[in-house]
């Protein structure tokens, strides 16, 4: 509104109006992007100028939700191999623990030790031990 002398049309007050702002304007929710540990991020803007009503924000990820690599990893066990371990990529956490594929008698290394097997009758008795944590596989006699 502005106020004009009608004798005239000199302008006594010049137009102006009532500012709008988020409760008063029309807004639009827009996509955005505020971090990658969010998903399906919106916010909402004042159309007349893009003022950010409500700031950019979205649903947390998790492991279930976001993006996930399998990754290698030691999960400390010297009778496991291919150790991997599944993260968040947003933020590293851990979906998967750390574990590999344990190591058998088939598949680790052993070796045949000497043993007494407590057995008078046998002799030069010998037992295969993985290596990897010294477990017993079976034992061997070797009969006189």
């Amino acid at each position: 509104m502005q106020t004009v002398l009608d004798a005239d049309g000199t302008i006594c007050v010049p137009c102006m109006g009532t500012p709008l702002d988020c409760n008063t304007g029309t807004t639009s929710v827009l996509p955005c992007d505020d971090n990658p540990a969010t998903i399906n991020d919106m916010q909402t803007v004042l159309d007349c100028d893009g003022s950010v009503c409500v700031p950019c924000m979205g649903t947390a990820v998790d492991c279930g939700t976001g993006a996930t690599s399998v990754l290698p990893c030691d999960d400390g066990n010297a009778c496991t191999v291919n150790d991997m371990q599944t993260v968040l990529d947003a933020d590293d956490t851990i979906c998967v623990p750390c574990m590999g594929t344990p190591l058998d008698y088939n598949t680790g290394t052993t070796s045949i030790l000497p043993c007494d097997d407590g057995n008078p009758a046998t002799i030069n008795d010998m037992q295969t031990v993985l290596d990897c944590d010294g477990s017993y596989a079976c034992l061997v006699w070797v009969h006189p």
